[in-house]
């Protein structure tokens, strides 16, 4: 996971799951604000117009593999 220094941008690279991979990114509270299905490994997702600045977390997920990674937005 890599964020844009201007905050809208996260870039999601998924090296070594198998397709389909999903993204699902809950916040603090546990409640499901953001899914989708990752293609070839690489997703960009604009920050800004779905997600506020808080913590979230960010879980990918295929068949047989499940990860997950902090998100803050400032």
């Amino acid at each position: 996971m890599y964020p844009n220094p201007a905050g809208l941008e996260a870039s999601f690279i998924t090296k070594g799951l198998d397709d389909p991979t999903y993204i699902n990114i809950y916040d603090i509270q546990g409640k499901l604000q953001y899914t989708d299905q990752i293609q070839n490994q690489e997703m960009t997702l604009n920050t800004g117009s779905i997600l506020s600045s808080r913590i979230y977390l960010v879980v990918f997920q295929n068949g047989t593999y499940k990860n997950s990674k902090k998100l803050t937005i400032k």
